[in-house]
């Protein structure tokens, strides 16, 4: 049987039951079974995600999300409750444990067959993942779904065909989208070409904390001109870090322009006038705080050089450098 810390906190469950659900009496009629743990598009739980992606950190909003999956025989709801109790017992430790060595990827949901790699965190959902481009394209509604504070490392972004494909879907459902190394993994970060870059601009529009490569020569990385185009796509970007590396021109490769040149650009369009943390190393830290709305810019060697969650974010916009 569930327990609820309060009185009022069980009304409340009771009440958003009986309005999904529709009934009246004091029975609560079971709900049917889904032919699936959770659909792709549509479904019963729509409602109830979108409630909980408007207030991401209020648990009572997981809980009866997971609690109508339970309903479902969905495995995320059992697992999801049992990480959400505050002082687990040893019992319900162990349960927990047991789920997710025998579920695996069932806890992942809908959008499993989009992930190479994952991380579920304390609260029982993905934290972090990484997938390829093309992965998804095809399955963005699930992933899009898995968490509101998600952080998704994106790579293989190398084909137009990919491209296109990227540029048909959204990503600002997703909290942080990176291709760079050191979000979750091994796997070093993803370069993107221009055309690349070009074509899947549209993708990138709503996008609020955005990091991306460069890395190695101009034929392999996206130039200034390319992050221009890009910021004709742009709204509302919060946070953005440019993983820089310079290389010399050799046998045949070209050198990527100058660090100075991307700040150019960020400085000067007015997409990047929302930025409220910028990330660049190596880059003149001077002219990057001429952003109107920046509270933290971080332009030099660090350890942990992108955020990782929501609360690395919250603490690298207030703790200026």
């Amino acid at each position: 049987m569930k327990r609820y810390p309060s009185a009022a906190k069980a009304d409340v469950h009771w009440a958003r039951l009986a309005k999904k659900y529709k009934f009246e009496s004091s029975v609560l009629l079971p709900a049917p079974k889904a032919s699936k743990p959770m659909p792709a598009k549509g479904g019963s739980d729509d409602a109830l995600l979108e409630a909980w992606w408007k207030k991401p950190d209020d648990l009572d909003r997981l809980r009866v999300l997971a609690d109508s999956w339970a309903e479902q025989g969905d495995p995320r709801g059992e697992f999801v409750q049992l990480s959400l109790i505050a002082e687990p017992s040893p019992a319900q430790i162990a349960k927990r444990e047991s789920l997710l060595k025998k579920l695996g990827g069932a806890l992942v949901g809908p959008a499993r067959p989009a992930l190479r790699e994952w991380e579920l965190g304390p609260q029982g959902i993905v934290t972090r993942a990484r997938c390829e481009a093309d992965k998804l394209a095809e399955g963005i509604d699930a992933v899009s779904k898995l968490n509101p504070l998600l952080c998704l490392c994106v790579t293989s972004l190398k084909t137009r065909a990919t491209a296109a494909a990227l540029a048909k879907v959204s990503l600002s459902r997703i909290h942080f989208v990176s291709f760079t190394m050191g979000l979750i993994g091994s796997v070093g970060g993803s370069n993107v070409s221009d055309a690349a870059l070009r074509a899947a601009a549209p993708a990138f529009r709503g996008v609020k904390n955005l990091a991306l490569q460069a890395r190695g020569y101009g034929n392999e990385c996206f130039t200034p001109e390319g992050l221009l185009f890009l910021a004709d796509h742009l709204e509302g970007i919060e946070y953005f870090a440019l993983d820089y590396a310079h290389a010399a021109a050799d046998q045949g490769k070209t050198a990527l322009p100058p660090m100075r040149e991307y700040v150019d650009v960020v400085t000067t369009h007015p997409a990047f006038r929302s930025l409220q943390a910028v990330l660049m190393e190596g880059a003149d830290e001077a002219a990057l705080r001429e952003l109107p709305k920046v509270k933290t810019v971080i332009a030099y060697n660090v350890l942990d050089r992108f955020p990782r969650n929501a609360a690395a974010l919250s603490a690298l916009k207030t703790a200026v450098s």
